[in-house]
């Protein structure tokens, strides 16, 4: 087990007490997940200051499952960037028959889910 010698390497090397009960570390395993994501905005305000936008996850998987959904509030300092192009969302969608940019963008954001 590699995690198993490192950890015990570090603490050897640093002085920590050696941790106790490798023996009932779960098993390494195979897992098959499936992520699923929804987002609607549900306002934007003129200025593109702020907005609010509803996500919904879902995750479904043999060593992990979970749903949620919830708000994602935002407050900008620089314009807001539409949901497809922004830093919130990981996402920068354009092609040659786009006209999106890669502008700047800087908010405040709140994040609730359930």
């Amino acid at each position: 087990m590699i995690c198993q010698e490192l950890q015990q390497f570090i603490h050897k090397n640093f002085n920590f007490k050696q941790i106790q009960g490798w023996q009932y570390q779960i098993q390494n395993a195979l897992s098959i997940s499936l992520k699923s994501s929804f987002v609607k905005q549900l306002y934007m305000s003129n200025t593109n200051a702020f907005d609010v936008n509803w996500e919904n996850y879902l995750q479904l998987g043999s060593s992990y499952t979970n749903i949620s959904s919830g708000l994602n509030i935002r407050l900008g300092l620089l314009p807001l960037q539409e949901i497809i192009n922004s830093i919130a969302y990981n996402t920068h969608l354009n092609n040659k028959n786009t006209n999106n940019f890669n502008e700047s963008e800087s908010f405040f954001f709140y994040k609730t889910n359930a």
